[in-house]
């Protein structure tokens, strides 16, 4: 399949963005801005076309473990200013990152990039690595993370424009190489660069100055892809680790049963993937919330669906995908969301990812209640298809591939 690379990255960054901002209580579009950064960095530092997308690349997704390392750590509470410190120094985030992007379409086959963005030139970083032994890539990713974590680039002045080149002087030739240092003092110098920096122009900043790249790409290749995406989205919460994997495998077990094509079968794989990126700008406290969720609570979580649907509507080539997804909380009486569509404008694969998606969740451990079995939740599902949420022969056809097959979610 055809895959746009520029689309891809900078929509997933921004699922990206919202689950750091919670979890690291940092400013808007971080990664947006050290990708900015980095790319023009490659660029006057002389890399190749190439090389800056993938130096790019590595930017908006240098922090892709923060969630993951979050969630297998007991210590920290989403949201204190006490994470950033903390976060940064844990080693697993970065081990993390690194493994979630093996599969990932890179044009130069950088190695090790995500893995040491927190190393120093002179050894003191997270693996105490030195010098040359620190991919290029990643020693300018480490100095626009630095950057964006301790100054305020959203609000340079003339003013305070010295102290920031105070800060990256003071650690010129220790902690950063001095060319990395020159580059960034010639961008600086323009006007232009500040302003690219601000929430309001960072992305069309991107798309500006990002080499366009289109790879054709094998669909299994890209099913891998939103496959690792599906494990960041679901490290928001305990209760929902493995809920979007396991909704893939049924999915997949879903569209084996209709005699669907492979490609059909793998878009509605990642479609399933995909379906509740949204959740990742969810605050953790009503995700994992034990008891019934307040009026507004239920309203602001409702949100997540609207989310997915503009994220995955930004990415090219992902028309069907996006429809699908978007559309797993909609009913076929209208009472859904976002958008309260109703049964003709629901497609069948859409009706089938949202019933999907309630069995997965109804037979998963939640904060307010314990999975159910596959009868008790099929019995739910039937009542509401007398009520019209729901269509009987979709609901039908999961007694029949799961009732079957004793499949049960713990």
């Amino acid at each position: 399949m055809q895959f746009n690379l520029n689309s891809f990255l900078i929509a997933l960054s921004t699922a990206l963005d919202y689950a750091e901002r919670e979890i690291m209580h940092i400013t808007t579009h971080h990664s947006k801005r050290c990708a900015y950064i980095v790319l023009r960095m490659g660029q006057e530092l002389g890399m190749t076309k190439e090389e800056c997308f993938d130096l790019c690349s590595l930017g908006l997704m240098h922090d892709n473990g923060i969630t993951q390392a979050f969630l297998r750590q007991t210590f920290l509470e989403a949201g204190s200013p006490k994470n950033l410190p903390l976060l940064e120094n844990l080693k697993e985030h970065c081990s993390i990152g690194e493994e979630n992007i093996a599969d990932f379409p890179f044009l130069t086959n950088p190695h090790n990039v995500i893995l040491y963005h927190h190393e120093y030139l002179d050894g003191s970083g997270l693996y105490g690595k030195k010098g040359d032994d620190i991919p290029l890539m990643s020693q300018i990713i480490c100095f626009a993370d630095e950057l964006d974590m301790h100054m305020d680039l959203l609000n340079i002045t003339v003013d305070n424009l010295d102290e920031l080149h105070a800060f990256i002087k003071e650690r010129s030739g220790t902690l950063f190489r001095e060319d990395i240092c020159e580059a960034f003092f010639r961008l600086s110098s323009k006007i232009s660069f500040w302003r690219d920096l601000r929430d309001d122009n960072i992305i069309f900043a991107l798309k500006q100055y990002l080499p366009l790249f289109t790879v054709d790409i094998d669909p299994t290749h890209m099913l891998a892809i939103t496959a690792v995406f599906s494990l960041i989205i679901d490290a928001k919460s305990n209760f929902t680790a493995t809920h979007s994997n396991e909704l893939m495998d049924k999915a997949a077990m879903m569209g084996e049963h209709f005699k669907w094509d492979t490609d059909k079968k793998i878009r509605f794989q990642m479609a399933a993937n995909l379906h509740d990126v949204g959740k990742l700008a969810m605050p953790s406290e009503i995700l994992e919330k034990e008891g019934p969720l307040t009026t507004d609570e239920f309203e602001q979580i409702k949100e997540h669906a609207y989310i997915t649907h503009t994220i995955l509507g930004s990415i090219e080539g992902f028309g069907d995908i996006h429809s699908w997804a978007a559309a797993h909380h909609e009913r076929l009486d209208g009472s859904g969301y976002p958008f309260g569509l109703k049964d003709v404008e629901l497609s069948f694969e859409s009706r089938l990812l949202a019933t999907l998606d309630m069995y997965q969740a109804l037979t998963e451990d939640r904060p307010y209640r314990e999975a159910m079995p596959h009868s008790e939740a099929i019995k739910l599902m039937r009542a509401n298809t007398h009520e019209g949420l729901l269509d009987s022969h979709i609901v039908d056809a999961i007694d029949q591939v799961f009732g079957n097959k004793q499949v049960h979610t713990a």
